[in-house]
């Protein structure tokens, strides 16, 4: 059963278990290359750009996610009724990156947000995090 918490929206009733079994979904889909990234996002495009980051660069972030980088899961907030029962599931992962201005490495908490549909994982959301993040089982 679902439970959203009626202030922040955030579904966290969540076991290990189902977080891992939930990556391991998302994991086979990414190897298969059943993923897509919204490039149709600002931040997305702007993030990616900025830190140089590669679409390989992007498959490894994804392939090394961990139960521990969840935080949380939203009810997909479409107004289409077609979409309601979807759910986003919400990560957040330290990456090493070399900036476009830099020449060293710097470390950067990478916010991301995947729709796993049946067949295909949409990475909706794939940028540097805009505040701090609760981790659901850190």
């Amino acid at each position: 059963m679902i439970n959203v918490d009626k202030d922040s929206g955030f579904i966290t009733n969540f076991s290990k278990e189902e977080v891992y079994q939930i990556l391991i979904d998302i994991k086979r889909k990414v190897q298969r290359e059943d993923y897509t990234v919204s490039m149709n996002r600002p931040k997305n495009r702007d993030f990616m750009r900025n830190y140089q980051i590669s679409s390989e660069e992007i498959k490894q972030i994804l392939l090394e996610l961990a139960v521990e980088d969840f935080g949380y899961a939203l009810l997909n907030d479409r107004t289409d009724p077609r979409y309601s029962d979807e759910i986003l599931h919400v990560f957040c992962k330290t990456c090493h990156f070399i900036p476009f201005t830099e020449e060293d490495y710097v470390a950067v908490e990478v916010f991301i947000k995947l729709n796993n549909l049946v067949g295909k994982c949409i990475i909706v959301s794939f940028h540097k995090a805009e505040r701090s993040f609760n981790f659901l089982f850190k």
